[in-house]
């Protein structure tokens, strides 16, 4: 969905009437203006080639734009490097805050406690905070992947699961998978466990072991659970099936009760 103009209709898109039944439908981009639908691989750029071969070796010929007799293709997102954190201006696929869902816990008629769940489009103090998270990340990010708080590593190829995110998304490093504000919690969490108790081998197992279960809900790919006994809202985590999907709308933030930058109990922000 091209980004619009207009910074109001870009954050309460969500609510309108034509794109109630979705934007996305069988693996296409439906327009929610005009209806017209469009295939993901089309807007990637992706191309493929016929490979021939010939006596001074292989040579590749272009055929059409995904033609049926072709042996390999090549696949239209610009790799991002290792400094990159959120998408340059000209990549193909932006991302943006577009929901913000948060629950509050009051008292009934019964004295019992109970919760209730709002959602609202987003606050220019919302976009704030997002700016500040980059700014923060950006200070640390260097020393952070040279002491190990955060990922360095390049993903590996080979495997088509193991390569989908560079496939449809263009991340090719492992930090590519999670958001800057994800970045910064997970990294500003090992960095004071270290802070606090070293190289000490029991408690680098009790870190190793408490990231691992962060970050299994803290990345970009924890998609959106629809179910409603969850919100809907909440997010799935990474591993929910055994691969690493990439989506079109993930959950970013669930926040503890004494947040004072939340308006409420908890809230969870839900980018696209």
């Amino acid at each position: 969905m091209p980004a619009s103009d207009n910074a109001q209709k870009d954050r309460e898109i969500f609510c309108q009437s034509p794109a109630k039944e979705g934007t996305i439908k069988n693996g296409r981009l439906v327009c929610p203006e005009t209806s017209e639908d469009f295939a993901i691989s089309e807007i990637r750029g992706d191309r493929t080639f016929k490979v021939e071969s010939e006596s001074m070796g292989v040579s590749r010929r272009e055929a059409s734009p995904l033609g049926r007799n072709a042996r390999t293709k090549d696949y239209g997102l610009r790799l991002w490097e290792n400094e990159d954190l959120v998408p340059r201006p000209d990549d193909v696929f932006q991302e943006r805050l577009f929901c913000v869902r948060w629950s509050e816990n009051y008292i009934d008629d019964r004295g019992k406690e109970k919760s209730r769940r709002h959602f609202s489009s987003v606050a220019e103090a919302d976009l704030e905070r997002e700016r500040k998270t980059l700014s923060l990340l950006t200070e640390r990010f260097k020393e952070w992947q040279e002491k190990g708080f955060i990922p360095s590593q390049e993903i590996e190829k080979g495997g088509d699961k193991t390569e989908e995110p560079i496939r449809t998304r263009g991340w090719t490093h492992w930090h590519h998978l999670f958001t800057p504000r994800q970045l910064l919690m997970h990294g500003l969490f090992l960095e004071k466990f270290n802070q606090l108790y070293g190289n000490d081998p029991v408690y680098c197992t009790v870190a190793c072991l408490s990231i691992g279960a962060a970050t299994n809900r803290l990345a970009r790919l924890c998609g959106i659970d629809p179910h409603i006994s969850k919100g809907p809202g909440s997010t799935m985590n990474v591993f929910s099936n055994q691969a690493l999907n990439t989506y079109y709308t993930y959950g970013k933030l669930k926040a503890k009760n004494g947040d004072q930058s939340l308006p409420s109990s908890k809230r969870a922000k839900i980018k696209l």
